[in-house]
């Protein structure tokens, strides 16, 4: 049996068809952030394509170790066609240095901690 063969919604369609390489700012990243973000796209269009992910469905999206940010330019590209932001967690200076001159996120995104720390003093939305 083959994968799932159900209608995609107007977003779906639109996630499906996102072409990294026309967006400018993909071109200016270094290897490593096009690898991370070619590989992301991949993984969340497979998974919307078997259902495991609704992407109508997100409101906040937040990014565990946002590293140098390839991965999290993909869940932007999505956050804008549906509406919902994205924050990344990222401890480490010089990875979150590259990140801030990639120009992926505002500043206000980016937040310096860990992960369980973020999650324990964030409210619930």
């Amino acid at each position: 049996m083959g994968p799932d063969r159900r209608c995609q919604s107007p977003v779906e369609q639109a996630i499906s068809q996102i072409d990294l390489n026309q967006d400018p700012k993909f071109h200016a990243f270094n290897p490593l952030q096009r690898f991370g973000a070619n590989n992301a796209l991949a993984s969340l269009q497979l998974a919307i394509q078997l259902g495991y992910l609704d992407p109508e469905s997100l409101k906040r999206i937040i990014d565990f170790g946002a590293g140098h940010g390839g991965p999290t330019f993909v869940l932007k590209t999505i956050a804008d066609l549906v509406g919902a932001r994205v924050i990344a967690l990222e401890n480490h200076p010089l990875m979150r240095q590259t990140f801030l001159q990639s120009g992926i996120l505002p500043e206000s995104d980016l937040i310096a901690c860990d992960g369980l720390d973020y999650l324990s003093s964030t409210p619930e939305d």
